[in-house]
C-alpha cells in the first residue's frame, strides 16, 4: 500500500465503478479498512483488505487531456491513464489519442464531424499530417510513406479489440484513406483510372462481406463473424494503388441454425426479406417476412441499430446490396442465383421430420424440400435420401434418427451459406486483383479480425475467436516487448525492464501437437465412437492444475471448462464440439448441387469438404486443425512486415454515446498491455534505423568530417558525429541520453528524428530554390525544340496523310485489275507473274511499278518479298519515331498494322494511347496483339512520375503537356527525342539489308574486310559512303583497301560505277544474269574480298505497267543504252556548269556525273548540291 494521508485525494476500486475518485476519511492499518468519499456520488465507500492495497494517490497536474499524447500522462498508472481517457471522451467528445506510434480509439457509438470527407481531406493535403490531431488516417499516411517515401519493406495494420469497439468503422476509414491517397499520386489519366477503380472496387465490396458476414450480437448490432486482412498493392514508384487481395478466416456457420436471444441472423437474410417485391418473393418459392422463419425469429430480434443508434431500415441496406452487386460485376443470373440459394436455406430450414414405426426418421411435410430443390435446380430424389440416410457401405445401409436428419440438414445449409460467402469473396478479389498478381507490388495489410467475446454460453465459435485474439496478442507482446529487448541487447544499448503479460504459455495449452486443447478435439473426432464428454474428461485430465490459464470447474458434468485469457476469464461449454469441428456434408449432397442446373448454385460446394457415404471421419481436415494452420500462416505474414496497431475500446456495453464505463474500460486497457507500452516507449528508444540508412538519410545536413565517413563506409563513426554537432543547439536533447549507437543500429526518442528530418526537409526546399532559375531556363529551351519539333512533326504527318489518300486511291483502282495478266503484259514469264500477283496481295500500300520492278531484277519469292518488306521497312523508319518502332518491334505487331496505324496519324505513344481496343481492330490488330499492346502502356505509366514531379518542384503553373508535350514516349522520354532517328539522316544497322546502287535492299548481310591484317573501318566513313549510294560491301571492301581513306575510297567506287554504267546493259532479264556474273567473276583493281555490285537494269523493250508515272525506279536512274541522251535524276537534261565548283565537287570523292545533276539540280550553287549529295 502506498504512503497515504488522511484527507488526500486518491483513486480507489470500486467492485461496480471502476477505478474512481474520492477524498480518503480514514484508514485502520491493524484491521486493513479505510474509507473514501466518493468524488461523484458523496457517498462513503468502505474498502476492504482485498481493495486496500490497491489505492492510488492522485497527483496534480498529473495529465492535460488537451494533449492527445498518453506517452506524457506524468503518473503511469492504470486509474490516472483511465481519467485522461474518459475526460476526452467524455467532456471533449474526442475519439482517438495517440501512444507514440499507436493510435487508440474510442467507439463513439455515433457520428463525428472529425471523420468527415472534409476532415480527411485536411489529413490529405497536409505537409505533415502527423502534426494534426490523432487519427487512423495517420497510420494510413504512415504506412504508405514508409513503402513509397521511404522504400521500406511490406507494412501491415493490426486493428485489435473487443466486439463492438469499432474496428470495422475503422478499417473502412483506413482503407478509403488509402484510396484517396493514391488517386492524389495519379499523375495521368490512366493511373487515376486505375485508382479509382481499384478504390471503387473496394468501397462497394463493404456492403457485401458486411451483408453476409456481420450479424447483431448482444454486444454489437453489426459485429463481423468472420476475419479478414486485406492486401492492398501499391506501385513503389508512383505511389498508385493496382490491386487488392482479401483473405476470409472462420466464419461462424452455426449461426445459420441457431442464434442466441437478443440477436439476428446474418444481415443478408433480413435485407433481402425487406426489399423483395411480392412478385420475386413468389418466384423464390413464395417468401414470407423475417418473423416466419425458425432460423430468424428464434433471438426475438428482428431489428439493428446504426452508427447513430438509430434502426435501420433493411429495405434500404437491400437497395445498397444490390447496386454493390452490379458494381462488382456480378450480372442478373448470378444476382438470381444467390437470392435463391437464400431462399433455399429459408426453405430448408422449415422442413420437419417425424418417427417411422422403426423409430426412424421421415418427412412430415416435404413441401419444403420441394421447394428448395426447385429453387436450386436440383433432383429432389437425388437430395431426398442425403437426410434420412445417415451412412452406406457394401454390407448395409444405416438410416438416421429424427435428430441425427436434423444434423444432416443443417449441415447442408451451413454447407450452402459458406460456398456462398466463399464464393462472394472470390468475386471480390477478382475484381481487385493487379494485372499479373501482386508479385511485383509493395502491399499494405490491414487485418480486421473478430473481437474478444465472452457471453452467457459460450461454444466452440467462442473459442477459436478468443484463440485467435491470444494469438494476436502474443505478437503485440512479441513485436513491442520481447522483440524490443532482444533488439537492444544484441545491439549493446541498454534496455529498460518493463513487466508486461506474456501469454505464450495460455498458447502453447491450444497449440501442442498431441496434448493441446485443438489436438485432444481432433483426436476425438477421429474416433467413431467418440463423445464430447470424453473430450473433456481427457482435457481436465491432462490440463487440470497444471497450467495457471486452465479452470477445471467443480461440477463432476465434463460438459465445460475454462480459460483465462488475457482480456477476461471465459467458461466454455463443450456440447456438439464434434459436430463442429467436423463438416458433415455428405458427399451425395455435394454431387447433387454439382450437378444443378444452375451454373452459378453449381459451383458453390467447390471448396467445401464432404463425408464419405461410409460415414467415416478419421484424416479428414478439421475446423480447429484449419483454423491453426491459417493463424500461423497469418503470424508469419505479419512478422514479415513492418507492424502497425491501432488500439479500439468498447466505453461501454450498453452502446450509448459519450459515456464510459470505468470498469470496463479499465479491463481493456490493462489486458491490452496499454500501460507497459506507454512505461516501454517512455523509458526507451521507439526510433530505431539502420547506420546506414541513417546517414544517408542525414546527409545534406552532415558535418564534412561525417561525410567523409559516410564516403568511406564508417557509418557507425559517421552517425555519432551526425548527433554529437546538433546534440550542442538543442538544448532538449540533453541532459538524459536520448539516443543510442549500437552496432548496427541506432536507436533514439521521436523527437531527436523528428528534429532531424526537418532540417533535412528545409536543406532541400533551400537546394530546391537554388536550382529552379536553371530548370527554368532548360524547360524555355525544351519548350522551344519541342515546338520546332511538334511543326516538323505535323508537316511529315500531313504530307503522311497524303500519301495514304494517294494510296487508297491506287488500291481502288486495282479492285478490277487482274495483276497476272498485266505482269505477262509487261514482259514477266509465267513464274514472275505469279510473283507479282502473290505480292500485290500481300504489299497492298506499294505502286505496283515497284512491286514490278522488284521481282523482274529478284527472281526468286523469297528475296522479292524480302526486298519489300526491306523497303516497308524504310518507310516505317521515316514515318515513325525509333522508340515506338521498338514497342511495335518488341510486341510483334505486323508491319501491315503499323503502317495503317502510321497513315492514320499515331506517330508517338501519346497519341496511341488514345486509341481504342475498337478503334485498334479496325485498324487490323488481332486480339492477341491488343492485348500485349495494352499490358505494355498499363506497365509503363508509373516510369512518368519522375518527370512529373519534376514539374509541380519547378512551379511553372502549367500543364504536364505544356512542359513535356502529350507526344512523351512511354518510359517518359520526350518523343522529340524518341522522333530525332526520323527527321536526321541515319544509317543502317550492319544487321539491316543493305542497299544496292539501284536503290533495292540486297538480301546479303554486311560482311567486314577478309583481308588479313586489314584495319578497323570507322563505321562513320561508312555511313558517309553508303549515303552516296553505295552498297555496304562494296564501301567496306573499298575502306579496306585504302586504309580508311574516304576520298580515295569515293573516287574508287565512283571509277567503277562509272564504267558500269557506259558499258552497255543486256537485252534480256538473261543478259542480267550474264553482266552479274561477269562483274561478280572479273577481279577489281584492288585487293577487295568483295565486288561492287552491278547495276539493275530493266529490259529494254518492256512497256510501261499501268500507273507508272515514268519517273525513275526506286529513286534509281535507270539509263538506256538506246539513248544518245543523259539524263538527271530529276528527269532534266543536265545543262552547263562551273567547272571549278565540279571540279570541288570530284575532288570531295563525289562522282562527276552525279556531282553534276546536284549542281544542276541546286542552280550552281556549291553548298546546295553537297547537301543534296550527302542526303
Amino acid at each position: 500500500m502506498e504512503r497515504l494521508s488522511i484527507g488526500q485525494r486518491v483513486y480507489y476500486p470500486h467492485n461496480q465503478r471502476g477505478w474512481c475518485l474520492g477524498k480518503l476519511l480514514s484508514v485502520n492499518t491493524l484491521e486493513k479498512k479505510a474509507e473514501v468519499e466518493d468524488e461523484e456520488t458523496r457517498s462513503v465507500e468502505r474498502l476492504t483488505q482485498q481493495s486496500l492495497p490497491l489505492i492510488h494517490g492522485f497527483m496534480e497536474n498529473a495529465f492535460d487531456a488537451r494533449d492527445p499524447e498518453l506517452f506524457r500522462v506524468s503518473d503511469l498508472h492504470v486509474a490516472t491513464l483511465l481519467h485522461c481517457v474518459k475526460e476526452r471522451c467524455e467532456k471533449m467528445k474526442l475519439q482517438y489519442s495517440r501512444m507514440g506510434d499507436m493510435i487508440l480509439s474510442i467507439n463513439p457509438f455515433q457520428p463525428m464531424g472529425f471523420n468527415s470527407d472534409e476532415e480527411r481531406g485536411k489529413y490529405l493535403s497536409a505537409a505533415d499530417p502527423m502534426q494534426l490531431a490523432p487519427h487512423v488516417w495517420q497510420i494510413s499516411h504512415k504506412a504508405f510513406t514508409q513503402i513509397i517515401v521511404r522504400d521500406q519493406g511490406n507494412q501491415s495494420v493490426v486493428i485489435s479489440g473487443e466486439s463492438g469497439s469499432g474496428k470495422t468503422e475503422n478499417t473502412k476509414m483506413l482503407i478509403n484513406y488509402l484510396g484517396q491517397l493514391s488517386f492524389k499520386h495519379s499523375c495521368n489519366a490512366a493511373q487515376r483510372q486505375v485508382a479509382t477503380q481499384v478504390s471503387d472496387r473496394l468501397k462497394w465490396s463493404n456492403p457485401i462481406l458486411e451483408s453476409f458476414g456481420n450479424a447483431r450480437t448482444v454486444r454489437n448490432d453489426n459485429s463481423s463473424r468472420f476475419g479478414k486482412y486485406t492486401k492492398l498493392f501499391f506501385d513503389s514508384k508512383s505511389g498508385v494503388m493496382v490491386g487488392g487481395e482479401m483473405v476470409t478466416y472462420l466464419l461462424e456457420k452455426s449461426r445459420i441454425i441457431y442464434i442466441a436471444p437478443g440477436e439476428r441472423n446474418y444481415h443478408v437474410f433480413y435485407e433481402m426479406l425487406a426489399g423483395l417485391t411480392p412478385q420475386e418473393k413468389a418466384k423464390l418459392g413464395g417468401l414470407k417476412d423475417a418473423g416466419h422463419y425458425k432460423c430468424l425469429n428464434r433471438g426475438d430480434t428482428l431489428t439493428r441499430r446504426g452508427v447513430d443508434g438509430r434502426t435501420v431500415d433493411d429495405s434500404k441496406e437491400f437497395q445498397v446490396l444490390t447496386k454493390a452487386f452490379g458494381e462488382m460485376g456480378l450480372g442478373e443470373e448470378q444476382r438470381w442465383g444467390i437470392f435463391k440459394t437464400l431462399a433455399a436455406v429459408l426453405h430448408m430450414q422449415d422442413i420437419t421430420f417425424g418417427n417411422d414405426d422403426n423409430d426412424k426418421a421421415c418427412f412430415q411435410d416435404a413441401s419444403p424440400l420441394k421447394t428448395a430443390c426447385d429453387l436450386l435446380g436440383v433432383s429432389f430424389e437425388a437430395l431426398k435420401p442425403c437426410f434420412l440416410i445417415k451412412s452406406t457401405t457394401k454390407i448395409m445401409t444405416l438410416q438416421a434418427t429424427k435428430s441425427e436428419a436434423e444434423g444432416l440438414r443443417d449441415a447442408f445449409c451451413k454447407a450452402l451459406y459458406v460456398g456462398l460467402f466463399d464464393r462472394l469473396v472470390a468475386v471480390v478479389n477478382e475484381s481487385i486483383r493487379p494485372a499479373g498478381g501482386g508479385s511485383g507490388y509493395k502491399y499494405i495489410g490491414v487485418l480486421d479480425i473478430f473481437g474478444f467475446e465472452n457471453f452467457q454460453k459460450n461454444s466452440f465459435e467462442q473459442m477459436c475467436i478468443n484463440f485467435a485474439n491470444e494469438t494476436l496478442q502474443n505478437h503485440y507482446n512479441k513485436y513491442t516487448f520481447l522483440n524490443d529487448t532482444e533488439e537492444c541487447q544484441q545491439e549493446g544499448v541498454q534496455c529498460p525492464d518493463v513487466q508486461f503479460p506474456n501469454n505464450a504459455a495460455c498458447l502453447e495449452m491450444f497449440g501442442l501437437s498431441k496434448t493441446g486443447i485443438f489436438a485432444l478435439l481432433d483426436e476425438e473426432c477421429g474416433v467413431k465412437t467418440g463423445t464430447s464428454q470424453n473430450y473433456t474428461t481427457n482435457v481436465w485430465n491432462i490440463w487440470g492444475g497444471k497450467n495457471d490459464y486452465f479452470i477445471r470447474p467443480k461440477t463432476t458434468i465434463p460438459t465445460e471448462f475454462g480459460i483465462r485469457h488475457y482480456a477476461n476469464f471465459v467458461s466454455y461449454n463443450t456440447e456438439e464440439w464434434l459436430e463442429k469441428n467436423v463438416d458433415s456434408l455428405k458427399e451425395e449432397a455435394k454431387k447433387a448441387v454439382q450437378a444443378s442446373s444452375d451454373r452459378f448454385i453449381s459451383q458453390l460446394l467447390e471448396t467445401i469438404e464432404a463425408v464419405p457415404s461410409d460415414g467415416t471421419r478419421r484424416g479428414r481436415v478439421t475446423v480447429a486443425s484449419r483454423f491453426q494452420s491459417q493463424l500461423l500462416s497469418l503470424r508469419g505474414e505479419l512478422e514479415s512486415t513492418e507492424t502497425h496497431f491501432i488500439r479500439c475500446v468498447k466505453p461501454n456495453m450498453s452502446a450509448q454515446p459519450a459515456v464510459m464505463d470505468n470498469l470496463y474500460v479499465g479491463g481493456q486497457l490493462e489486458s491490452a498491455g496499454v500501460l507497459q507500452t506507454i512505461a516501454l516507449k517512455r523509458q526507451g528508444y521507439p526510433v530505431r534505423r539502420l547506420l546506414q540508412s541513417f546517414s544517408a538519410f542525414f546527409y545534406l545536413i552532415a558535418p564534412r568530417r561525417a561525410v567523409r565517413l559516410h564516403q568511406q563506409r564508417v557509418y557507425g563513426e559517421a552517425v555519432k558525429i551526425i548527433l554529437e554537432h546538433y546534440k550542442q543547439f538543442y538544448k532538449s536533447w540533453q541532459p538524459t541520453p536520448n539516443y543510442a549507437v549500437g552496432r548496427t543500429k541506432v536507436f533514439m526518442r521521436g523527437h531527436i528524428w523528428s528534429t532531424l528530418e526537418r532540417l533535412v526537409i528545409r536543406r532541400k526546399r533551400y537546394l530546391l530554390k537554388r536550382v529552379i532559375p536553371y530548370l527554368e531556363n532548360w524547360a524555355r529551351r525544351f519548350r522551344k525544340k519541342k515546338a520546332e519539333a511538334e511543326k516538323r512533326r505535323l508537316e511529315q504527318q500531313r504530307q503522311l496523310q497524303q500519301q495514304a489518300q494517294q494510296r487508297e486511291q491506287q488500291a481502288t483502282q486495282k479492285g478490277g485489275i487482274d495483276y497476272r495478266a498485266t505482269a505477262l503484259k509487261s514482259g514477266l514469264n509465267e513464274v514472275q507473274a505469279n510473283i507479282f500477283a502473290d505480292l500485290v496481295q500481300i504489299f497492298r500500300n506499294f505502286d505496283l511499278p515497284i512491286i514490278m520492278d522488284v521481282v523482274f531484277n529478284l527472281p526468286k519469292k523469297e528475296q522479292a518479298q524480302a526486298a519489300l518488306e526491306d523497303m516497308q521497312n524504310d518507310r516505317l523508319n521515316e514515318a515513325l519515331p525509333e522508340m515506338l518502332r521498338r514497342v511495335f518491334q518488341d510486341l510483334k505487331i505486323r508491319s501491315e498494322v503499323v503502317e495503317a496505324l502510321a497513315a492514320k496519324g499515331v506517330v508517338s505513344i501519346a497519341s496511341l494511347a488514345q486509341l481504342s481496343p475498337q478503334q485498334l481492330q479496325a485498324l487490323g490488330m488481332s486480339s492477341e496483339e491488343i492485348s500485349r499492346l495494352t499490358a505494355y502502356m498499363l506497365s509503363q505509366q508509373s516510369e512518368r512520375v519522375v518527370q512529373e514531379r519534376l514539374q509541380e518542384q519547378i512551379g511553372t503553373g502549367g500543364s504536364l503537356e505544356q512542359l513535356f508535350g502529350s507526344g512523351r514516349g512511354a518510359v517518359g522520354v520526350p518523343d522529340t527525342a524518341a522522333r530525332r532517328g526520323s527527321t536526321a539522316t541515319r544509317a543502317a544497322p550492319p544487321a539491316q539489308a543493305n542497299n544496292g546502287p539501284s536503290g533495292v535492299p540486297s538480301s546479303r548481310p554486311a560482311a567486314p574486310s577478309s583481308v588479313p591484317g586489314a584495319p578497323s573501318i570507322d563505321e562513320g566513313s561508312v555511313n558517309q559512303l553508303t549515303r552516296m549510294g553505295f552498297s555496304r560491301d562494296a564501301v567496306v571492301a573499298a575502306l579496306t583497301r585504302f586504309k580508311g581513306d574516304v576520298t580515295n575510297a569515293g573516287q574508287y567506287l565512283m571509277s567503277v560505277g562509272s564504267s558500269s554504267a557506259t558499258s552497255g546493259a543486256p537485252s534480256s532479264p538473261s543478259g542480267v544474269a550474264r553482266n552479274q556474273q561477269a562483274n561478280s567473276t572479273t577481279p577489281p583493281p584492288a585487293q577487295s574480298a568483295v565486288a561492287p555490285p552491278p547495276r539493275i537494269v530493266p529490259p529494254p523493250n518492256r512497256p510501261t505497267p499501268p500507273g507508272s508515272s515514268g519517273v525513275p525506279v526506286m529513286g534509281v536512274v535507270v539509263s538506256d543504252p538506246a539513248s544518245p541522251q543523259r539524263t538527271t535524276s530529276a528527269g532534266v537534261p543536265p545543262q552547263a556548269v562551273d567547272a571549278r565548283k565540279l571540279d570541288q565537287l570530284v575532288s570531295m570523292g563525289f562522282d562527276r556525273v552525279t556531282a553534276t545533276n546536284a549542281l544542276n539540280a541546286s542552280k550552281g550553287d556549291v553548298q546546295g548540291a553537297i547537301n543534296r549529295l550527302l542526303r
